[in-house]
């Protein structure tokens, strides 16, 4: 049984290197070095806290120069981050960030591991960050990851002393704990009748140049690999292939530019046997750690050297007698690693060409889908096709068809789905977390990056009498005309998708609004009723609405006389509340395309707010949702961007806002910032949302100088001080009062300034946990006849959370005026 999931773990983390797009053959220079990784059996586990974390340069050359297994496991998905491309955020920015570290493992050839932890948000202590994600539940899934994977070595990113961030800090501890605690059979017993327990070697911290400068650290007696280090192979160095890995983490805006030459990369010593020269001391890394492994590597050794990078197939006898001598090995999780290996190398070098695509990449439940197969062999070499297995299958899978050089053999057949079957749907997403984890219930779906296939082909093929068997993801296939040939998982989707016109209505009265959104049937035209859950205290017209085609429909929503800010979900009545689904769809060209169904639900937020008749303009940076919102408050918004910004009339606007980094993505706004800094000496007002220093299109983005520092308020909760409660901003139109800090979500701000001219107003104050106040929250200055403003508060969270302090905050802001 353990042995059994170590295999389908490995074939899993297989198909999540290759990710739903073209199915990849290794060409002859990536053989070669299959075939060399062959001969190393050792692993390496690289520990961290968020997707950004790892050091792409060592993973890549852990995997390919030591050659080793290498594993990344990032602590969370990062979905709690800011996004550069978009505007997905919390659950969705999830599964964009997870795609886009597998990938990276694509491009470093390590595999990717998860916990369950939450990226709440920044954090400044360790005990923080363990409380929130819960210590031992997060230790259980480190324990268990390095039980199924047995590293050798564990190396972490950070340090338990070092570092400004909480989840760095809390990382380390972590690991330095699953380190001791994977080898004691009094912790988490209840893992060990899946997998065995397992003391890696060491534990090591990577540390950092700074670190080791502080520390005035003789790093002669420092176990060190060069990260500089050419190989020929790939026609790259390991800090090149770092650059193409790194720069996947495009959401984050990390493009990477290759870094050249010699570059030594030190290790510190955490825990277990001291390394005295290099990081696998002590640690036998060849076939001889495994009982009767010594043959495989002579015959590795003659693969190797027979090997002709133009005539793959010279070497297929070899391979199949390795092949042969790992079977014959006792049982082993390397016996099933390498198997999965050489199997890799022989596909590769028949050039094995086997594709499953469906007819859509949706069906439903108790529905039919169309699959076509292909299979073609590219080599003179002779290869039977035995069976097919598919689940739910019309199709005789005793196939038994010799495959002629290079001519597609094709069929098809047509699957239908079990009525009971359920929607696909990440699995870390399919509970209710809790504001530190994910609520995972099945111990075998811990540590998986994504989901396994929704549907798979299992291909059973004859050669040099051997059997060997292929699992592929059936895949949606198409053809997009920029992009060319694209790929797509196969979902099981609900019969019906909704979608709302809006992500949250607004209610700043106690008007009745019509909540419109779209039904469409996937696979049907009919289905049940549909009615939307509201709390108390909220009236809805008509309770029921029937499901008839694909249509727009509406609810009339009353709210109470309260401000109240509440979620509605979309059932089906006399379901017992079983949901409706929306669709979420994320389509970036450096990732396969993604799909979310989520129960279908919408925020409905009752203000008792102000808001004066406005028409604003808005430069939208690097994504959020403001603008519809400020819409819904009957305020008019002009988007203004790089082709309409001189053409605009801007004495025509109230005020201008810039969208979240608009001054870190958006450089036009370097020749655009005279004009409005002149709109504000006219009399306009900019209101500035947060920056990061590091990238600026400009060195001083207000009309007098301010620095944007690191500062930030990460405890939402942490108490505000208005240090001027007669200020404008307090009071026009709204009445600003200690209450409206109540009910802010995942933190204050961020990227505060740090330090201002002595023209700006600094009217508020906030203090995190054992700090000092931080004054640079809000910079407010008159210039001209107008009003500037920058901010660092996370209105971008507060406002489609519902937060209705932080509303009529933001009204006040962008109704401010100078002297007219």
């Amino acid at each position: 049984m353990k042995n059994l999931l170590i295999f389908i773990l490995y074939t899993l983390l297989i198909f999540s290197r290759l990710g739903a797009g073209e199915p990849v053959l290794l060409n002859s220079s990536e053989i070669q070095l299959a075939l060399k990784k062959m001969k190393v059996v050792g692993s390496v586990l690289y520990i961290a806290a968020h997707p950004d974390d790892e050091n792409t340069a060592l993973l890549s050359y852990l995997s390919k120069e030591a050659l080793l297994k290498t594993g990344y496991l990032s602590i969370t998905r990062g979905d709690g981050g800011q996004n550069l491309i978009g505007n997905e955020s919390n659950g969705i920015l999830g599964i964009l960030r997870t795609q886009e570290l597998l990938a990276a493992r694509r491009i470093d050839g390590a595999t990717q591991f998860f916990t369950r932890a939450i990226d709440f948000g920044y954090s400044k202590s360790p005990q923080e960050a363990l409380e929130i994600w819960g210590r031992d539940d997060i230790l259980s899934d480190m324990v268990w990851i390095i039980r199924q994977f047995k590293p050798d070595i564990i190396i972490t990113r950070f340090t338990p002393d070092i570092s400004s961030h909480g989840h760095h800090r809390a990382s380390a501890i972590l690991a330095i704990e699953a380190f001791r605690a994977a080898a004691d059979p009094t912790k988490f017993p209840e893992q060990l009748s899946n997998v065995d327990l397992w003391q890696p070697k060491r534990v090591v911290w990577n540390a950092w140049r700074s670190a080791l400068e502080d520390q005035n650290l003789d790093v002669s007696k420092l176990p060190m690999v060069d990260l500089g280090t050419y190989n020929p192979l790939l026609g790259n160095s390991y800090g090149e292939i770092s650059a193409k890995s790194r720069s996947m983490h495009k959401s984050q805006g990390f493009g990477a530019a290759p870094r050249r030459g010699s570059y030594p990369e030190y290790f510190i010593h955490l825990g277990g046997d001291v390394a005295q020269s290099d990081l696998f001391d002590g640690v036998e890394t060849s076939w001889k750690r495994i009982p009767g492994g010594e043959a495989v590597a002579k015959l590795l050794d003659k693969a190797l050297k027979e090997w002709i990078p133009d005539n793959p197939t010279q070497i297929l006898p070899v391979l199949f007698d390795t092949r042969r001598k790992i079977n014959e090995l006792p049982p082993n999780d390397w016996k099933y690693i390498k198997l999965q290996e050489i199997d890799t190398i022989i596909r590769s070098c028949l050039g094995l060409w086997m594709e499953a695509t469906a007819a859509d990449y949706y069906v439903t439940a108790g529905d039919s889908v169309r699959v076509d197969f292909q299979i073609i062999n590219r080599s003179s070499y002779t290869l039977i096709l035995n069976q097919l297995d598919i689940p739910f299958c019309d199709l005789d899978t005793l196939i038994d068809k010799r495959l002629s050089y290079n001519i597609p053999l094709e069929f098809a057949a047509y699957l239908t789905i079990p009525a009971t079957a359920e929607v696909t749907r990440p699995y870390w997403l399919n509970g209710n977390p809790n504001p530190g984890a994910y609520d995972i219930n099945q111990q075998e779906f811990i540590g998986k990056p994504e989901n396994e296939p929704a549907l798979e082909a299992i291909f059973s093929f004859q050669v040099n009498q051997e059997n060997i068997e292929y699992k592929i993801p059936v895949l949606y296939k198409w053809t997009d005309p920029v992009q060319g040939e694209r790929y797509r998982e196969v979902m099981i989707s609900p019969p019906v998708k909704v979608s709302f016109k809006e992500k949250l209505y607004l209610f700043p009265n106690q008007n009745t609004k019509s909540v419109e959104l779209d039904v469409t049937h996937i696979h049907s035209e009919s289905g049940p009723g549909m009615t939307l859950e509201v709390p108390a205290g909220w009236l809805i017209q008509p309770e029921t609405i029937s499901l008839n085609g694909n249509a727009s429909l509406s609810f009339n929503i009353t709210p109470p006389r309260y401000s109240n800010t509440v979620s509605a979900s979309l059932i089906q009545p006399n379901t017992y509340s079983k949901p409706l689904f929306q669709e979420s769809v994320i389509d970036y060209a450096h990732i396969p395309l993604q799909a979310l169904f989520s129960p279908a639900a919408v925020t409905l937020v009752r203000l008792d707010i102000k808001y004066p008749t406005l028409r604003v303009g808005y430069i939208m940076g690097s994504g959020d949702d403001i603008p519809p919102i400020l819409t819904q408050l009957g305020i008019s918004v002009i988007q203004l961007d790089e082709q309409n910004f001189a053409s605009t009339n801007l004495s025509s606007l109230n005020s201008i806002i810039t969208g979240i980094r608009a001054y870190n993505t958006q450089p036009w706004l370097l020749g655009a910032q005279p004009a409005l800094l002149e709109y504000v000496k006219s009399g306009g007002t900019l209101v500035v949302q947060y920056n990061v220093s590091r990238g600026l299109v400009m060195d001083n983005i207000g009309p007098y100088p301010f620095q944007i520092s690191r500062d930030r308020i990460s405890d939402e909760n942490s108490p505000v001080s208005l240090l001027k409660p007669t200020h404008p901003l307090f009071n026009f139109p709204n009445k600003i009062e200690q209450t409206d800090f109540d009910g802010w979500v995942q933190e204050r701000g961020l990227y505060f300034a740090g330090e201002w001219d002595r023209m700006y107003d600094t009217p508020l104050a906030a203090t995190d946990p054992g700090e000092q106040p931080k004054a640079g929250g809000i910079l407010y200055c008159n210039y001209g006849r107008g009003i500037f403003i920058y901010s660092g508060l996370a209105f971008f969270r507060q406002l489609p959370a519902g937060v209705s302090g932080a509303y009529k905050l933001f009204v006040n802001m962008i109704a401010a005026k100078g002297s007219q």
